[in-house]
């Protein structure tokens, strides 16, 4: 018998993909104008529409809630925890949640500090689409523009090689075409090509794989795409980008973006090229006052709601009866009980430390995503090399990945992200003398703390990290224009190590992406948000369904509420 062709084993495989999709009809569709890549910009293709069952009402007395008397443990106070105490609360339930941290690490990750008069987004710092935000806000009875002013971010991105190299990376640039082909000769053409495809994948994959409603219409288009020799989403990202630019420097340009889901290039799916479409197709925004905001819009809508947070409140364990969840036990062995828990710490976390292992579920063979070292630094200096958001990227790119993915060591010589966003939004400098000053957030990827080790063996290497990746910063800092006295003129300063963000949000191997999305670890195949062994315990955030970003916690958040009124309510 003949063997199948690579065609053929990427139609089944794809066709198997897809199979797994749910129904319920939803579509983007991308607006063109004259075939330039900037005027690609995708909008809904209709009116935002809520999820049977949970359209919010301006009277929510005059109703009879589903939700009865029906109460709900939410463990964890993250974007997921708000979105989804909302919501049930809508439906008549009685939330409460408890969070180990105080009040003002509500929110998460996405959290803020001031340091010497400067504003810090201690979290995420890209606002990607911004109708997934609308959505989940019209959810939760808010409309999102009366809370939260956006601003698109112009240029989208800076980007520096180690070699001197430098571009803007924003299609609407009018030099970025010849900054293309000073790299590469033809590489715009390519360019183009390549955006297609990511456009294509993200609007066939989002509404499929993440909002989980079958689309016939879009999917011919997505698994053509998917056929082609360049575009096959389940090769590497790096493998497709091989096939449109010979340039390892574009080739690490268009790839960069995987450090937000925690990935390398070498081990992220091509699929995730919808970064790219994301980015430079829908654009990047800002939360004019800072992302700490739209958590704290969500916790005032909850506290309308009658949600009851406790903060301080550290929780030891789920309460676990038979093969049903019945609530939880505090630290210092308070029991409260409810008819539903819902989980926001790290899935594996909670696996591992708050349910019995005979009912947890196996976390061995789950992989996590890079951790980063963030670093904060507060000037009384503005540096204009600096964009709001600036890719600093080392010609040693597969190296630099390779020491991180493979052979778990931090790299001589790495890329990193830096966040200025008094560029777009003054505001942050304003508690400076006169105003005048920087605010620039540092992300330096590494590799998962060790496992299997003592706490202070991690503390040790984490902190060497930190040490290692601070010398390095200042250092390409220090060879960037006009930025040469960078260092003299810091200051304050604040680090998180990966160490920290493990201790302070319950990430495992301080992953602060929570797991990777390998393919094993992507879409369906992630951990399922309901457990799979207990009745009435359902997690939110970053390493269960859809995945992490905050647009898929947000989605994952809803879409649970949603599941929950069908089988809980």
């Amino acid at each position: 018998a003949k063997r199948p062709t690579r065609a053929t084993m990427r139609a089944v495989l794809t066709a198997l993909v897809c199979s797994l999709c749910l129904s319920s009809p939803h579509a983007f569709r991308v607006l063109r104008g004259s075939g330039r890549a900037s005027s690609a910009l995708r909008v809904l293709d209709r009116p935002i529409e809520l999820d049977a069952g949970l359209q919010p009402t301006a009277d929510l007395a005059t109703r009879s809630p589903a939700g009865g008397s029906k109460s709900v443990s939410i463990i964890g106070c993250g974007i997921g925890a708000l979105v989804s105490a909302a919501m049930l609360a809508q439906e008549g339930c009685k939330v409460e949640v408890y969070e180990k941290n105080d009040e003002e690490r509500a929110g998460g990750r996405i959290n803020q500090a001031e340091i010497e008069g400067c504003r810090f987004d201690l979290g995420p710092s890209l606002l990607l689409l911004p109708d997934v935000y609308r959505k989940t806000f019209k959810a939760c009875g808010l409309d999102f523009d009366e809370e939260v002013t956006v601003e698109r971010v112009d240029p989208t991105y800076k980007a520096y090689f180690d070699d001197g190299t430098s571009l803007i990376l924003d299609v609407r640039d009018p030099d970025f075409q010849a900054s293309l082909e000073a790299i590469e000769e033809g590489s715009y053409k390519q360019f183009l090509a390549h955006l297609r495809s990511a456009e294509i994948n993200l609007e066939g994959g989002w509404p499929n794989f993440i909002e989980q409603e079958f689309t016939p219409g879009l999917l011919p288009r997505f698994i053509l795409n998917a056929l082609s020799f360049k575009n096959f989403p389940l090769q590497s990202h790096n493998q497709s980008l091989q096939k449109y630019f010979k340039s390892k420097k574009l080739q690490a340009l268009f790839s960069f973006q995987d450090l937000y889901v925690g990935l390398s290039p070498y081990n992220a799916p091509a699929v995730f090229s919808l970064l790219n479409a994301i980015e430079l197709s829908d654009g990047v925004y800002y939360p004019v006052g800072g992302f700490h905001q739209i958590p704290m819009a969500l916790k005032r809508r909850c506290e309308e709601l009658g949600v009851k947070f406790n903060f301080g409140a550290p929780v030891e364990k789920i309460l676990v009866e038979r093969s049903a969840a019945k609530g939880i036990v505090l630290e210092g062995g308070r029991e409260i009980r409810s008819d539903m828990v819902i989980a926001n710490p790290d899935l594996p976390f909670v696996e591992e430390n708050m349910i019995p292992k005979k009912k947890a579920r196996h976390t061995e063979s789950m992989e996590y995503s890079t951790p980063t070292v963030s670093l904060y630094f507060a000037l009384k200096k503005r540096y204009d090399a600096l964009g709001h958001h600036t890719i600093c990227l080392t010609t040693d790119y597969e190296r630099s990945w390779s020491d991180i993915v493979e052979k778990g060591e931090f790299p001589p010589n790495f890329n990193f992200y830096v966040h200025a966003p008094s560029r777009t939004d003054p505001s942050v400098t304003a508690g400076r003398p006169d105003g005048v000053g920087d605010s620039v957030m540092v992300l330096v990827p590494t590799p998962p703390l060790p496992a299997g080790v003592s706490a202070e063996e991690r503390q040790a290497v984490s902190d060497k990290w930190v040490k290692e990746a601070r010398a390095g910063v200042l250092k390409r800092f220090s060879q960037m224009p006009g930025m040469a006295d960078f260092e003299k003129n810091i200051v304050g300063e604040m680090v998180r190590s990966p160490a920290d963000w493990g201790d302070l949000y319950n990430m495992n191997r301080g992953a602060v992406f929570g797991l990777t999305c390998k393919i094993s670890q992507l879409s369906y195949l992630r951990p399922s948000p309901r457990h799979p062994h207990l009745e009435n315990l359902y997690f939110v955030g970053a390493s269960t369904r859809p995945g992490n970003g905050v647009p898929l916690v947000m989605t994952g958040a809803r879409l649970l509420a949603s599941r929950i009124k069908r089988e809980a309510l």
